[in-house]
């Protein structure tokens, strides 16, 4: 009779963990939901023509080696934006960035995914942009597999927060931030992994795209919400 209660409470202690639903961020239990709705702009690029920049769009580069290529690509019948050269090494940020707004507080998210890359992969977003050489970017890194937010500042970049997680090559990811006043919030496949207060940039500035050294990077679903009041 003894061994029948150990038995009953083992398998109901199975069946409650079964229900237990895992949470990817450890003990920071945030989720994104909104996925911008009602998005103020959105770009899916697939109006422009192939290998060319999309319009109200322009390529930037931080640092002063070979600079990249950006262009629009068809990937399995899919229009989407890439940084395509595999040429570009070392201190070398690409930015594509989007004329359409300049904006201080905002909800911004895209859909990337990491083709290739021997010295980096992987890309981000980038806002609150004053010029070149300084701007904020949240990155995720399949080679490291990790998830940062930076500061670039002078053309200087300096780590304000990362986070460890598994980031798949090959794969579509999204990477959702939230910026008001001087509060960064900012998601990975719409959870939320970082979190920081920084008032280095405190202007409203363009949005866009980033990608480091010799990664090559696709970019899709481009949204951007104002949160000014």
């Amino acid at each position: 009779m003894r061994n029948h209660f150990i038995l009953l409470g083992i398998l109901g202690f199975m069946a409650t963990a079964c229900l237990q639903k895992p949470n990817k961020a450890g003990n920071n239990p945030a989720v994104s939901k909104s996925h911008l709705l009602n998005a103020d702009y959105s770009e899916t690029f697939d109006s422009y023509k192939t290998d060319t920049l999309p319009s109200g769009w322009f390529s930037a580069v931080t640092g002063n080696n070979v600079p990249g290529q950006w262009k629009v690509i068809l990937d399995t019948e899919n229009k989407l934006v890439g940084q395509v050269s595999s040429a570009g090494s070392g201190y070398l940020f690409n930015l594509l960035v989007s004329e359409k707004y300049e904006l201080k507080d905002l909800s911004l998210s895209v859909n990337l995914k990491a083709v290739s890359g021997k010295e980096d992969q992987g890309g981000g977003l980038v806002w609150r942009y004053q010029d070149n050489d300084n701007y904020y970017v949240a990155r995720a890194n399949p080679l490291e597999n990790n998830f940062r937010l930076y500061k670039v500042t002078n053309g200087n970049r300096k780590k304000l927060e990362s986070y460890s997680l598994p980031v798949s090559s090959g794969m579509w990811h999204t990477i959702e931030i939230s910026h008001v006043a001087d509060s960064i919030k900012c998601y990975f496949d719409d959870q939320l992994f970082l979190s920081r207060i920084d008032s280095s940039i405190t202007k409203a500035g363009k949005t866009g795209l980033w990608a480091k050294a010799d990664a090559v990077t696709y970019f899709d679903d481009f949204q951007l919400k104002s949160l000014e009041k």
